[in-house]
């Protein structure tokens, strides 16, 4: 359910030498980068949390789950996606996390978990964040799109004043030719 002009792959390959890197998802940048997205995620952790019934399995449990962010954060931070993707492509990786809990959760028992892992140049992004970053970047589309658009525009107007240009040029040679005419 991408919005218009908000272009992505799924499990997009990279280069030749890429075989272990294949994201869930390739989102396009109108610059011609692309931004890998994976939503491969571990929740046993996470699962095993929430089905528990005393604090202190609780409490190891979300530790668990966050230590469980923070190795996949260091998985993906080796992948260097962004070295596959080509030029204008942002140097980071979006990590989804499809459930806003499991991401506050994990933030509140680890709270160097983000900016750890924005140093290892991994978003870790929940629903809400991955659509606000969808919606920048359709906007980015459409902004690409008006500037094309208005460079055709630009190009045919110019067209079409020397078009006019020309057959103005002919109008006046011919009403210079009949006024020589007795």
């Amino acid at each position: 359910g991408m919005e218009s002009y908000c272009d992505y792959t799924e499990q997009f390959t990279g280069g030749e030498s890429s075989s272990n890197k294949r994201p869930d998802a390739a989102i396009n940048l109108p610059s011609g980068g692309k931004i890998a997205v994976d939503s491969k995620f571990p929740f046993s952790a996470y699962l095993r949390m929430q089905d528990a019934t005393d604090v202190a399995t609780q409490e190891l449990e979300l530790k668990n789950h966050a230590k469980d962010i923070r190795t996949h954060v260091k998985a993906l931070a080796d992948k260097k996606y962004w070295e596959e993707f080509g030029q204008n492509t942002p140097d980071f990786v979006v990590m989804f996390i499809p459930n806003e809990g499991a991401v506050a959760d994990a933030m509140k028992s680890d709270i160097n978990l983000l900016a750890d892992a924005m140093k290892d140049r991994v978003l870790i992004a929940s629903p809400v964040n991955l659509l606000a970053l969808l919606l920048t970047i359709a906007k980015g589309w459409q902004s690409h799109q008006l500037e094309v658009n208005a460079a055709e525009v630009a190009k045919l107007a110019k067209e079409m004043y020397d078009r006019v240009g020309f057959v103005l040029d002919h109008v006046v040679k011919m009403g210079n030719n009949l006024k020589t005419v007795n």
